[in-house]
C-alpha cells in the first residue's frame, strides 16, 4: 500500500529526475516491510534459492551493485581468495577434531 503523503510529494515540483527524497522514502518503506513478521524469513529463502543456482549471476545482480563503483574487483582472485581461505578453516577444524580424538587402543 502506497502511504498518502508519498503521493502529495510527487505532485511538488522538484526539478528534473526523481521527486525529492524518493530514494529515502523507498528506503523507509522497504524498512518497514522487512520489519513485517516472516518477511526476512522470506526474503532469504528466496535469495538463498538464487545464490544457489547460480553463485556468480547472484553476485552480479544483487552483491555489485551495492558496492561502490570506486571499488576495483578481480571476481576470479576474490573466488579464489574464499575458497583458498575456507580450505585453511577446514584443516585447521580437522586438525583440531584430532588433537581432541582419543586414539588409545582402550588399555
Amino acid at each position: 500500500m502506497v502511504h498518502p503523503n508519498s503521493l502529495k510529494n510527487l505532485k511538488r515540483t522538484a526539478g528534473p529526475g526523481r521527486p525529492k527524497g524518493g530514494r529515502n522514502r523507498c528506503i523507509e518503506t522497504l524498512d518497514r516491510m522487512l520489519a513485517k513478521a516472516g518477511n526476512q524469513e522470506k526474503l532469504e529463502k528466496d535469495l538463498q534459492s538464487k545464490f544457489d543456482n547460480d553463485p556468480g549471476s547472484f553476485m552480479r545482480s544483487y552483491v555489485f551493485p551495492l558496492l561502490p563503483k570506486d571499488i576495483n574487483l578481480d571476481f576470479k582472485n576474490d573466488v579464489e581468495m574464499v575458497i583458498k581461505y575456507k580450505a585453511q578453516q577446514l584443516v585447521e577444524s580437522i586438525d583440531g577434531d584430532i588433537e581432541e580424538m582419543d586414539v588409545s587402543d582402550g588399555k
